[in-house]
Parts: structure tokens; sequence; C-alpha cells
């Protein structure tokens, strides 16, 4: 019961809206499972196909890389 009350005191923290209220997402380089070294270059290479794509979109805002490390 003492659980239950002390969540409910905690602040919730709310997230970040987007300024326009179109969803953001944040994509970030994958990582090779493979071992092979050149499997290297996939890491940034889809993710920055997936930006390109994504971001062409108006449904769906893509955040920018300092976006993403600087909330990170």
């Amino acid at each position: 019961m003492a659980a239950i009350i002390a969540l409910r005191l905690i602040p919730k923290k709310g997230g970040v809206s987007s300024p326009s209220g179109i969803p953001s997402l944040a994509i970030v380089y994958f990582k090779n499972n493979t071992g092979d070294p050149k499997m290297d270059f996939w890491r940034s290479a889809l993710a920055e196909s997936l930006i390109t794509d994504i971001s062409q979109s108006k449904y769906i805002r893509v955040l920018s890389w300092d976006e993403v490390y600087g909330t990170l």
C-alpha cells in the first residue's frame, strides 16, 4: 500500500511534445551483429536511408542527429 501511495505522490514526467503536433521519430545507427567488418558500412547507411525516406512523410517528423544525441 505504501508503494502505491508513493508512486502516486511522485510527479510524473510528461513526454516532450512536438511543436507541430506531429509524432516525432528518432533513428539511430544500427549495430553490426555479424562480426564482419565489411558490414560496418550498413550501420550508418541504413539509418541514413530510413531518415531520408521517412522525412518525406507529412505525418511523421524525423529528429535531427543533434536532437537525438542531445537527448541521449
